[in-house]
């Protein structure tokens, strides 16, 4: 009705339904985009040493214990740091020394947790994620990404290690499923990725872990139990507390 007795007033034609219907449609998902912006993704449990947060329009801020973390963030830690930051689900996110990573998407209704939409993407160094009540009820809408693989839960705790040239995951308790990006397997994209470039995991006491190269395709089962997978490439720090 308003803008029918604007455009009456002006002299101009009414716009027609579908151009409104348009248009609500793409104020209703900038107000989402906002509401998304705005609300906190998670907040700070503990940090040690130096970590900085970087918001979605490239300002940077020291973190601090109970800083919240939003949709867009993306966190750094210094060779000394550590940073375990608890979720609005209630999941648990480490980042150890020398890491970054992005929370790349957070859409989380405590009322609604299977409709929630969860992205991350380690750009490099070691993370541990323990899944929340978001990723435990919409699966088929989280991921986790490496520059090299998709990563997607079966209600999960896993640690990965990423390089440019590699990356490496391993599973404490549930199971993950991983595959190569490929033209069925996008970065961009929501969920885990099937097919014959995707290899399970779960967890047991000969599990071993998941590795995967620049330029394969499908990650390759490490059985070497003489190695820990993705917790051997960073050492621990003597006051890092128990997760």
């Amino acid at each position: 009705n308003a803008f029918y007795k604007f455009n009456h007033c002006v002299g101009l034609k009414p716009i027609p339904w579908f151009w409104r219907l348009a248009l609500f449609a793409m104020l209703a998902i900038q107000t989402l985009q906002v509401q998304a912006q705005n609300e906190a993704a998670g907040r700070v449990m503990f940090v040690v040493g130096k970590a900085t947060k970087q918001n979605a329009q490239g300002q940077d801020q020291a973190v601090v214990k109970d800083m919240d973390v939003h949709q867009g963030d993306r966190l750094i830690t210094a060779p000394d740091a550590y940073l375990y930051t608890r979720m609005s689900d209630g999941a648990l996110l480490v980042l150890r020394p020398g890491s970054t990573l992005s929370v790349d998407v957070w859409r989380y209704d405590a009322q609604k947790p299977e409709q929630s939409q969860i992205k991350y993407t380690l750009h490099n160094g070691l993370s541990r994620y323990v899944s929340g009540r978001g990723s435990q009820a919409a699966k088929e809408q989280f991921r986790f990404n490496t520059p090299l693989a998709a990563i997607g839960v079966r209600g999960t705790d896993f640690t990965v290690w990423a390089q440019p040239e590699i990356t490496e995951v391993s599973v404490r308790s549930g199971g993950v499923i991983v595959s190569g990006f490929d033209a069925n397997c996008k970065a961009n994209a929501l969920g885990p990725c099937e097919g014959r470039t995707a290899a399970e995991l779960f967890a047991k006491p000969s599990a071993g872990y998941l590795q995967i190269k620049a330029g394969e395709k499908r990650p390759q089962l490490i059985h070497n139990n003489d190695k820990l997978g993705p917790e051997q490439n960073i050492a621990p720090l003597a006051n890092e507390p128990i997760a």
